[in-house]
């Protein structure tokens, strides 16, 4: 052995960080998916609440948007170039409003229908014990 090879060996070793538990069986896997399916279930419309606060204010506040749009065009002059900026800001508003209308009706979704998966091993798990 060099001595740069026992330079740099050190008698220590650092613990091995995992954070995994120990691995758990299917009874007990199934047991947690069952109290997650629960705790979804209680806490679903809280859940879907703020996916339709959003939905309900984006619609509210796109056609606010289109008001004030067709108010400014017909105050401003028509020799004044204001098109491109209107275009601009209504393009910028509606990416953004749709944009979160879109999240939010996906949000609302999976709130809604998302954990078949869950319910179905939940189901075969139990038929399958009883078999």
């Amino acid at each position: 052995m060099s001595s740069a090879e026992a330079v740099c060996e050190s008698p220590y070793r650092p613990p091995r960080i995992s954070f995994r538990k120990q691995p758990e069986s299917d009874d007990e896997y199934v047991e947690r998916m069952r109290q997650q399916l629960q705790t979804l279930d209680r806490w679903r419309w809280w859940l879907i609440a703020p996916h339709l606060t959003v939905v309900a204010t984006g619609t509210i506040l796109s056609l606010k948007a289109f008001e004030v749009l067709q108010s400014v065009s017909a105050w401003v002059p028509a020799s004044m170039q204001t098109t491109s900026i209107t275009f601009a800001f209504g393009i910028l508003c509606g990416a953004g409003f749709g944009s979160l209308m879109i999240l939010s009706v996906f949000g609302i979704g999976l709130t809604l229908f998302g954990q078949r998966q869950l319910r179905l091993l939940i189901r075969y798990h139990d038929e399958a014990q009883g078999s």
